[in-house]
């Protein structure tokens, strides 16, 4: 057969990711850890509507919620499981070479090379940094056989409950780990940016799932803050502003934030007023990015005795995006999430 002068063309105009990223990145692994972890925390946007009917609707079927779960949500969770493996790969691969500084090892399969190390565990022939792999060995065969079977034949989604489970168990704890290795060391690109040092959607799911019973819905909304964290592209937290000396010109985050980010900010601040005096509401403080750009949208209800009441029905910030609807703003208090109780304030 003829050569394939397509690749050879397309393959003389790649990049290598070490130019791209200035010496940070060296291969995908962190890209796609990064892309499975949004598309996991972006379920629960697709979610809404489906945490919010089957809560009211006891009665029905698994085909009914089966459906309910909708093909944005296949889309994010297939996503999700598929990076995670492909995450998972090229790691192991990396700490292979690190070991062995044997190159043909990145031409092998990911069995292969999760044996060899679950080989070299066994016989103590490396560093006791690795042996937590041998933890997780089912929990990592698991995912890459969840992803084989999405990718070969591709007719099977994890429903969400179990979704949660496979990463709040699985693939969460394992990606601390690994993340903590000092052969990883300094790679942040995977992490959000999350303004509030009293919530961690990460961390916070893995210990929901030490429990006996798991809060979905406290999970959902662990999810939705992580999901506005990834949106928030400000990644200087108001603390580290806070402690800055005043003169911009002589500190380089205040600088940096008020050259990149205060015009930004400020608009968002204004279009949150603006909307809050329509509803009689002051803007709130986000939870998420820690600004005045919380809106609190009320409406009215009969309480059945010709008495009109106000209520927030939804939560949303002009800067990061963060939202909720009335199923999750009702449920906060049981949630133990330490964000305000939005059901409180009316106007």
């Amino acid at each position: 057969m003829a050569e394939n002068l397509i690749y050879d063309q397309m393959k003389s105009n790649s990049i290598a990711l070490d130019t791209i990223s200035e010496g940070h990145i060296k291969n995908v692994a962190f890209i796609s850890l990064r892309i499975s972890l949004m598309s996991f925390f972006r379920t629960a946007k697709a979610l809404n509507r489906y945490m919010n009917d089957t809560s009211v609707r006891n009665d029905m079927s698994q085909h009914e919620k089966d459906t309910a779960l909708g093909i944005v949500y296949a889309h994010e969770a297939y996503n999700a499981v598929f990076h995670f493996q492909n995450f998972l790969e090229l790691a192991i691969k990396d700490i292979r070479y690190s070991i062995t500084r044997d190159e043909n090892l990145y031409e092998d399969t990911f069995y292969n090379n999760l044996q060899a190390l679950v080989a070299s565990i066994d016989n103590n022939t490396i560093p006791s940094d690795y042996y937590f792999i041998k933890n997780y060995y089912w929990g990592i065969r698991t995912i890459n056989k969840l992803r084989n079977d999405a990718v070969h034949s591709g007719v099977f989604i994890l429903r969400s409950e179990a979704l949660n489970e496979l990463f709040g168990k699985y693939a969460f704890p394992l990606m601390i780990e690994i993340s903590k290795l000092q052969l990883f060391a300094g790679n942040r690109y995977w992490r959000y940016n999350l303004d509030n040092d009293d919530i961690h959607p990460i961390e916070n799911i893995i210990e929901e799932y030490k429990h006996e019973t798991v809060n979905q819905y406290k999970i959902q909304l662990l999810k939705l803050i992580a999901t506005a964290a990834f949106d928030n592209e400000i990644f200087i937290s108001k603390k580290d502003l806070n402690n800055t000396q005043p003169d911009i010109f002589n500190n380089s985050i205040a600088a940096l934030y008020e050259m990149i980010y205060a015009k930004r900010v400020k608009k968002a601040e204004k279009e949150a007023e603006d909307l809050s005096l329509m509803n009689q509401m002051d803007a709130r403080v986000c939870p998420v990015c820690q600004n005045k750009t919380l809106v609190l949208e009320q409406d009215t209800y009969d309480d059945g005795e010709d008495n009109y009441c106000n209520y927030t029905y939804e939560v949303h910030c002009t800067q990061c995006g963060f939202k909720l609807d009335h199923y999750l703003i009702n449920r906060i208090k049981d949630t133990g999430v330490t964000i305000e109780n939005y059901e409180e304030f009316h106007s």
